[in-house]
């Protein structure tokens, strides 16, 4: 409901002349099949429980700003399910469950990587953010991995390594690759890439790969103010690495693709 509502209030922002069949603001809202049925694109990115709400209590004709609290108050008040019939949407407290459960889970998620409450020292808060859970740097990739509303992924930093030397990821193969010893720690920390989740499905044992990388790699890392924490996934000369069952390769103009071998020997992506 908020979102539709956001793109409604874009309707005619500007008091401009219009023809006479347009002076009246429309917004059409497609993609639904029938009654609980919106698709699944749709149902892929929201919950269907605040789609069956939305269609719900979304009426012909809206006033914004004024309708906005109230509609969206509307849809996520659990209160006033029992005014939608069973007929009219009959998996209704099916999908309650499913939000009620899924939500939990976000909570519980966030909770495990929640800044503490504050311990006063002297009127002050300082070392609020103080930790108390070993491994802070795994804490840190798994919290990233862990909080957002889609599949665990971890950002590393790319870079070339080699029996030449260690190098920033060129974006052609005909540029002269730039040492990192000669590269600020700052610009290395911008070499971030995301690494696709069906690359890295048991997420910790991932993490854990390549911290080993890393500490094998760039031990200097921990004690600087740009790298400290960091994961590195290091490329060959070929621009290409295995990851856990993933033979990854990067290029300029496809960026990182993975892919392995299935039982007949056959890669597949």
């Amino acid at each position: 409901m908020d979102l539709i509502l956001q793109r409604a209030g874009r309707l005619h922002r500007h008091h401009i002349a219009r023809p006479k069949e347009l002076q009246m603001p429309q917004l059409f809202v497609m993609g639904i099949s029938g009654p609980g049925e919106y698709g699944d694109a749709n149902e892929a990115v929201y919950q269907k429980y605040l789609l069956m709400k939305t269609d719900h209590f979304l009426g012909k004709t809206i006033a914004i700003p004024g309708d906005i609290s109230v509609l969206v108050q509307k849809v996520y008040d659990q209160g006033n399910d029992a005014e939608i019939t069973a007929d009219e949407m009959p998996e209704l407290d099916k999908e309650r469950e499913v939000f009620n459960d899924n939500l939990k889970k976000e909570r519980d998620k966030a909770q495990a990587f929640q800044v503490g409450a504050p311990r006063y020292r002297k009127h002050t808060i300082h070392g609020w953010l103080d930790r108390t859970k070993p491994n802070i740097d795994t804490d840190e990739q798994r919290a990233n991995a862990t909080v957002r509303d889609i599949k665990e992924t971890l950002e590393v930093i790319l870079l070339q390594h080699t029996s030449e030397g260690d190098f920033l990821v060129t974006d052609t193969q005909s540029d002269q690759p730039k040492s990192i010893q000669n590269i600020p720690s700052q610009e290395i920390a911008q070499q971030v890439i995301r690494i696709p989740s069906p690359v890295t499905p048991d997420i910790d044992r991932a993490i854990k790969h390549l911290e080993t990388l890393t500490s094998k790699y760039y031990p200097d890392w921990q004690d600087d103010v740009w790298l400290k924490g960091a994961l590195v996934l290091p490329l060959d000369k070929n621009l290409s690495a295995d990851l856990g069952d993933w033979h990854l390769n990067y290029s300029s103009r496809f960026g990182l693709s993975y892919s392995k071998e299935d039982d007949n020997g056959k890669e597949t992506l």
